[in-house]
């Protein structure tokens, strides 16, 4: 049995879902706290699990500085993951990714509507979802791109604990046949691999090599064992039919997250505007108690991979993230 999760961990998500405009009251915020701690807990997630959520929202506080909305990316990282539906895919061609991350939007949509979230805070919550279940961030979305880096930061890991996080996201998608797998697997590295740039924030950039490192040595890996299995396998042609290649983005100059243009006017050529809209937020309701925390987590030594609250998810409740075994798009 692991560790009882630390009531820092609570009191972080209480404080963001008040920041947001959550209107319920703090013992209510915190029994859905918990509630997604049990999911994120289940013990078919081997890959993503709680350890993955507490990464994700340290990477969220270490990318924060040109942030317009901090909570509600903290939020977003909470129910991203709060179903996982491991049924592959098989019509890749015809995969809707909006589809594909539908159990946990609506979800998300009526736990923040119990809990007194504005409509306008709740769309947005839903937006980061989808974009985080894409792995790409528009270029006029600074928040977005600081949350999707937060997810793929995985990816930088130690070549060890790399290797070890592909062992488990294999085992947690273990009813799919292993040529399907390794197949769909190696399409999605490929597409991270053709982007210019793996991450889409210049504090990320310092992870780029390491994660580059690692996913090429794991596609040789997969194709490997891809020939093994289908010794016919054409894994030559990087423009075939079964692995499209997204093409590689331009970047464009800095922009200061802190301007905005004129709506009237165009932008010249690789002109960036940052994306900063005004959302409706409702007025929490006054603390019950002190917080004990801001928002932000302290910092933390490594998780221990067996370091989890000794809960566990609905049996129905399988996990969100990424959700489309065809493209397999969870790195």
């Amino acid at each position: 049995m692991g560790a009882e999760a630390p009531q820092w961990l609570f009191s972080s998500f209480v404080d963001a879902l008040q920041e947001i405009g959550a209107t319920a009251s703090r013992a209510e915020c915190e029994a859905e706290a918990r509630d997604l701690v049990a999911r994120w807990s289940a013990p078919e997630r081997t890959a993503h699990s709680f350890r993955h959520l507490i990464n994700v929202l340290a990477h969220i506080d270490e990318l924060s500085a040109s942030v317009h909305d901090p909570d509600i990316l903290r939020v977003a990282a909470w129910y991203h993951g709060a179903i996982l539906d491991r049924t592959p895919c098989t019509a890749r061609d015809e995969l809707d990714p909006s589809a594909t991350a539908s159990n946990c939007p609506d979800l998300t949509r009526s736990r923040l509507e119990g809990l007194g979230v504005s409509e306008d805070v709740i769309t947005r919550v839903l937006e980061l979802i989808l974009t985080i279940s894409r792995h790409e961030a528009a270029r006029d979305d600074t928040d977005a791109q600081v949350l999707v880096d937060a997810d793929l930061a995985r990816l930088a890991d130690s070549p060890r604990d790399f290797k070890k996080y592909c062992e488990n996201l294999r085992e947690e998608y273990h009813a799919v046949d292993d040529l399907t797998y390794f197949t769909a697997r190696r399409n999605a590295i490929r597409r991270l691999l053709a982007r210019e740039t793996v991450y889409h924030t210049t504090a990320a950039q310092e992870w780029e090599d390491t994660a580059r490192a690692n996913l090429e040595v794991e596609l040789l890996r997969l194709e490997e064992r891809i020939r093994a299995l289908n010794p016919d396998a054409n894994l030559d042609d990087t423009d075939d039919d079964d692995a499209p290649v997204v093409p590689a983005v331009r970047k464009s100059p800095a922009v200061d997250p802190g301007t905005r243009a004129d709506e009237d006017s165009l932008p010249p050529a690789e002109t960036v505007i940052i994306k900063r809209k005004q959302l409706k937020k409702n007025q929490a309701a006054a603390a019950e108690e002190t917080p004990t925390t801001t928002g932000v987590l302290p910092v933390l030594a490594p998780v221990e991979e067996d370091a989890v609250p000794p809960v566990a998810g609905d049996d129905d409740d399988a996990s969100s993230l990424e959700t489309a075994i065809d493209a397999l798009n969870v790195p």
